[in-house]
């Protein structure tokens, strides 16, 4: 959620005191901790670095299948028209994940928190239980995919430069998501092994068993 030795909110002890607790029961059943974490600083800057591909990409596919499209407009209005919709979608992307992590989760919707890091005026969405891999996954890029991705193919059909805008907008918003998610498949776990939020730190922890 943010450097490593900064102070905690209370917010943040409180995850932390669920977290001790659910470390506590896996360790008990054979299950060792890793982190897959990073300081809010990296965090930003391969966030940026991981959605530049598929924003290159939608950038290249509308241009091709749209070559008559006109920018942007310029007016204060259109400006700050996108703007307020961009600030309403991201809330609308933690709202998203926090959907489908409730959906996955064994204590469903109560497992869910939101909350916003004022220091960087971010909303944000954590699960307090751990969850398999897939699950991780799929709560953690569903909002690029309905936000970004979804939305980048319709305005290559349609030819819509104001929604095409907006789809590389939200999967910029998605980079750590991105980034996290690329963390998560490139470390090789068996499939007892469970993905939970890091209660303070940019990332997730993977429980394994030791025999994996």
């Amino acid at each position: 959620m943010g450097k490593e030795d900064h102070k905690l909110s209370k917010a943040e002890l409180r995850r932390k005191a669920v977290f001790e607790v659910v470390k506590a029961g896996l360790e008990e059943k054979g299950y060792h901790t890793t982190e897959l974490t990073m300081s809010t600083f990296a965090a930003n800057v391969f966030a940026i670095v991981a959605a530049l591909p598929p924003i290159i990409l939608l950038i290249a596919v509308f241009r091709i299948t749209n070559p008559q499209a006109e920018g942007l407009s310029g007016e204060m209005k259109d400006v700050l028209l996108f703007l307020a919709s961009f600030m309403i979608l991201v809330v609308v992307h933690e709202l998203i994940h926090g959907i489908t992590w409730g959906l996955c989760a064994k204590s469903k919707f109560k497992s869910i928190e939101f909350g916003v890091i004022w220091e960087y005026v971010t909303p944000y969405c954590t699960c307090s239980e751990p969850l398999k891999k897939g699950q991780m996954i799929l709560g953690a890029l569903m909002p690029t995919i309905l936000l970004g991705v979804l939305p980048g193919v319709v305005a290559c059909v349609i030819g819509s430069t104001e929604l095409a805008y907006m789809a590389g907008a939200m999967i910029l918003g998605g980079g750590a998501d991105i980034m996290i998610t690329g963390k998560i498949l490139r470390h090789k776990t068996g499939k007892t092994a469970l993905f939970h939020d890091h209660p303070y730190k940019v990332g997730t922890i993977v429980f394994e068993k030791d025999e994996e």
